[in-house]
């Protein structure tokens, strides 16, 4: 078995993947890269993607049943075909999916199916292996003195008296709407999910944990979110475990331990588990080349994204952290960047766990509440816009209230409800508001949060100002258009200037 020698190898053709070895190519560097499953990863086949496609056949469906108000008869209720949805989903994956790989042929990476193995890491060059199988026999061997992980992340499973319930995957690849649905995980994935099978029909049940959904956003924002949710019909039952379940022929019948400890049974047709996702770092031989690897499996890295092994890089869901693809995206060029550097033969973390003060260290700093950017002031972790697509949509970027109180430094916060604002009026959108939140002293813009329709799109214009550490005034003064959503961020900036007087 002969050797290909390359610049870099990258393991993993998901969004950091994909994303660091374009980055590599453009600086001119020779990239293989390795992925076992689909290029795209995650994201493109059963993630991101197809759920933003059946949640806009959802919103479809929606505006056509509140069509009337707006002059416009329809007859009768829409129906879902939901076999040609997913029909729409799968071509837009094939659509995404081609450009990609003419991306890749484009810039000349070379693109291996199998799954990459770290054989023989060396101080100068190391040795990844590609198989058809996980541990299988290896089938080509690459060569590189620079490698990229970015393996990604895995679903966490339930399994509960032996029946394993299955997760969002399956979720987005029904071919029936169930007449009854329970989601298990208030996170973002799951109130996408609820959100999309309501829609559908399908009567939902939304179980949490913990006292409330999205228990990781602003909390008032997130209250109201659930409780718009609970009047379109869906069923939240927050501060509810899961505690068995049993396969009938009719579904599932799931045992739920409330508040007040009581056990009760919920019987549905379908149940499907969105309790968060894991990195991959099993089965790469991780381990034996010397990478440190924290509790949760995370690789730890420096802020170089640089592991404990000179030339090894790595990026995405793997090194923890947020677990988004817009966030991996921006690791993956960051990391490439580094790995193609001055420095890249340089390892990370040193005896300590880390380096530079940064970075996904097991005694690191939480990178989303870090203050610092990342190499190049690519990826700064105070500006990295983040979204639940729901109906209506939150989105925010930077800290929730909370996170700014334990900064200890005086706080002004406002909030515009989108009930005043004349877009969101004459488009039947007026539920939600837009809060932002900054410091008392400064005015520098902390965070913020968005509830209502188009929420996603419009959290991009608040980016930036926290990337530049804007300030209120800064917020304030834009002209906006008019009439816009948009405008309502400068009404809840006016009234947080308010509040600090």
């Amino acid at each position: 078995m002969g050797r290909e020698r390359y610049d870099l190898v990258v393991i993993g053709g998901g969004p950091a993947g994909y994303a660091g070895a374009f980055e590599a190519a453009r600086l001119g560097a020779m990239v293989a890269l390795v992925e076992a499953g689909r290029l795209g990863g995650t994201c493109l086949h059963y993630g991101c993607i197809p759920t933003k496609c059946l949640l806009h056949t959802a919103r479809v469906a929606k505006g056509v049943r509140g069509a009337s108000r707006f002059g416009v008869t329809v007859q009768g209720d829409p129906l879902i075909d939901l076999s040609r949805a997913q029909a729409w989903k799968e071509r837009v994956i094939k659509k995404q999916l081609a450009a990609l790989s003419y991306r890749v042929r484009e810039l000349g990476i070379a693109l291996y199916e199998g799954f990459g193995y770290l054989a023989e890491p060396g101080p100068d060059l190391h040795v990844v292996t590609v198989s058809g199988s996980p541990g299988g026999s290896p089938e080509t061997s690459l060569t590189a003195p620079r490698v990229l992980l970015a393996a990604g992340s895995r679903e966490i499973s339930l399994s509960l008296d032996g029946v394993v319930l299955p997760g969002s995957a399956y979720a987005l690849s029904l071919e029936r709407i169930p007449a009854t649905m329970a989601v298990v995980g208030g996170g973002a994935v799951g109130v996408e999910l609820a959100s999309i099978f309501s829609a559908f029909g399908s009567r939902v049940t939304l179980i949490e944990a913990l006292p409330g959904i999205l228990p990781a956003e602003d909390e008032a924002l997130a209250s109201e979110l659930a409780r718009l949710l609970s009047r379109s019909g869906i069923r939240i039952l927050a501060g509810t475990r899961l505690k068995g379940a049993v396969l009938t022929g009719e579904g599932y019948t799931l045992a739920l331990e409330g508040p007040p400890g009581e056990i009760r049974e919920l019987t549905v047709e379908s149940a499907v588990t969105a309790v968060g996702r894991r990195p991959d770092s099993s089965g790469a031989g991780l381990d034996a080349a010397g990478i440190v690897l924290g509790r949760d499996g995370a690789v730890q890295v420096d802020r170089r994204y640089a592991t404990t092994v000179p030339g090894i890089f790595a990026a995405g869901d793997l090194i923890g952290g947020y677990q988004l693809a817009h966030v991996a995206s921006a690791e993956g060029e960051a990391a490439a960047s580094a790995a193609m550097g001055p420095d890249a033969s340089r390892g990370g973390l040193g005896v300590a766990g880390q380096e530079a003060g940064g970075g996904r260290t097991e005694n690191g700093d939480d990178l989303k509440k870090a203050t610092d950017a990342g190499p190049d002031d690519r990826v700064d972790y105070r500006a990295v816009p983040r979204a639940v697509y729901g109906f209506p949509e939150l989105a925010a970027v930077g800290m929730t209230e909370r996170e700014a109180l334990a900064l200890g430094c005086p706080l002004a916060a406002g909030t515009a409800p989108l009930a005043g604002n004349p877009r969101a009026y004459l488009e039947g959108e007026q539920e939600g508001r837009v809060k932002v939140v900054a410091r008392g002293d400064t005015g520098e813009v902390l965070g913020v949060h968005i509830l209502g329709a188009g929420a996603a799109e419009l959290i991009a214009a608040a980016t930036p100002v926290l990337r530049a550490r804007g300030t209120l005034a800064d917020l304030a003064g834009f002209v906006y258009a008019h009439p816009t959503f948009a405008e309502s961020l400068g009404e809840a900036a006016r009234a947080a200037i308010a509040s600090a007087r």
